[in-house]
């Protein structure tokens, strides 16, 4: 069969099927209808088991919904009926809002919802106050939880400011440490290892910076550099003292005291002797 051939024959079913009647009952009356008014009804009937679902669901939320303010109803009318009632809640209420309920204004509250408990004659009315003190003190608590929690997260923003500060002072430290080793191992061979010595010595501040750094160089490398400077110390006092010893050393001191006359003036002959001890020619 040919594909024009199959679609002429579906529309020749299709239109046999639109003659053929069906008998259903429409609220207790029989009715006609064919097969595609058939389909129609079955798809209105789906849509409005599935919008009654719904709607079903909705309800049963809206039920649950007033189930659980159901309780507050219950204390908001006994707090229209009760004046003592209704100003300890609402001051309640207002300390809580404002985070200024303390724990001996919640002992006091709860001392004079004791008392209405206490005088209350009716059964039902002192169950109702019962859960409306349970519900302060739980207030209470959540304030007492909130003003800890708030009180830890300040504690740690102190100390974390205390540990950047700390941390500050310890960098200054630890750069004033590394430029005395340069000066002593010379910049090439610090500076090699720089990095790692500011990292370890935050990290491990209990660590000298010097006692890292002999830590971090190879053995053979340290020695030589131990070894240069050394030499270097040896080389820059040798200096010293020759410039100590030499004419116009900052190291002469002189043999022969400057003396002066009666009118202050300084003696001539002992000046001429100084220059030639400072000269070594005495």
């Amino acid at each position: 069969m040919t594909d024009q051939e199959r679609i002429q024959s579906e529309k020749e079913k299709a239109l046999l099927n639109q003659s053929k009647k069906f008998k259903i009952k429409v609220d207790g009356q029989e009715k006609e209808v064919t097969e595609l008014e058939l389909i129609e009804l079955a798809q209105k009937g789906d849509d409005y088991t599935s919008k009654t679902q719904k709607l079903a669901d909705e309800r049963k939320t809206l039920q649950a919904q007033q189930e659980e303010i159901k309780g507050l109803k219950v204390i908001i009318d006994e707090m229209k009926l009760n004046p003592e009632l209704n100003k300890t809640l609402n001051k309640v209420y207002s300390d809580f809002k404002s985070g200024k309920v303390t724990k001996p204004d919640t002992d006091s509250n709860l001392k004079r919802i004791d008392k209405l408990i206490k005088d209350a004659d009716d059964p039902d009315q002192r169950e109702k106050l019962r859960d409306i003190k349970e519900m302060v003190t739980e207030l209470a608590e959540e304030i007492a939880e909130r003003k800890t929690s708030e009180t830890v997260k300040k504690l740690e923003g102190d100390i974390a400011l205390l540990r950047n500060t700390s941390l500050i002072g310890l960098g200054d430290k630890i750069e004033g440490d590394i430029q005395k080793l340069e000066g002593k191992f010379g910049k090439d061979l610090v500076g090699k290892y720089k990095a790692d010595i500011t990292a370890m010595a935050l990290k491990y501040p209990q660590n000298s910076v010097p006692k890292i750094f002999k830590h971090l160089c190879d053995d053979t490398e340290y020695e030589t550099a131990v070894l240069e400077s050394a030499k270097r110390k040896e080389k820059e006092e040798l200096e010293r003292k020759k410039q100590g010893s030499s004419p116009g050393g900052q190291g002469f001191t002189a043999v022969t005291e400057a003396r002066k006359d009666k009118s202050g003036r300084t003696n001539i002959s002992d000046i001429v002797q100084r220059v030639k001890e400072r000269l070594g020619k005495t």
